[in-house]
């Protein structure tokens, strides 16, 4: 079972704003892919700062990080490496991340936003969830 890591850093603007605007302290949430060792992680998600659809190596070992077990059986390592190299040239969708308060923006195919990322991977029924919605929503299938 793939776990997630959500961010709850406030040392940029636009985090302070994403987790203020979402009425909540995460504003952007990782698939990892395989734990690497000291708080090392390979990790999937579509970030503002990288231009969109990527993997990364991130040292989720401090404060600004919260770990959860998705809770959602079968979606496997493989699976995300799968849905990476169909998804790796999308770009950021920088409306779809506004797309919770603006319900009439529509979904773009070939864009996504983090927690978009999480939902498609994940075949979630509400693939518009912001980062706070996914961890009340994740959370919810842990207990």
């Amino acid at each position: 079972m793939l776990k997630l890591a959500f961010y709850k850093g406030q040392k940029r603007f636009v985090n302070f704003a994403i987790s203020k605007a979402t009425g909540g302290p995460y504003s952007h949430v990782e698939v990892i892919i395989k734990e690497l060792g000291n708080g090392f992680c390979l990790c999937l998600s579509s970030s503002m700062m990288d231009g969109g659809v990527r993997i990364k190596v991130i040292c989720l070992q401090t404060e600004d990080w919260e770990i959860v077990n998705s809770g959602i059986a079968g979606v496997s390592e493989s699976d995300a490496w799968e849905w990476f190299y169909k998804y790796h040239r999308c770009t950021y969708d920088y409306y779809g991340a506004l797309r919770h308060k603006l319900h009439w923006l529509d979904e773009v195919e070939d864009k996504f936003y983090c927690s978009e990322v999480v939902c498609h991977l994940f075949k979630l029924e509400h693939p518009q969830l912001n980062p706070n919605q996914l961890y009340k929503h994740i959370k919810a299938l842990v207990v």
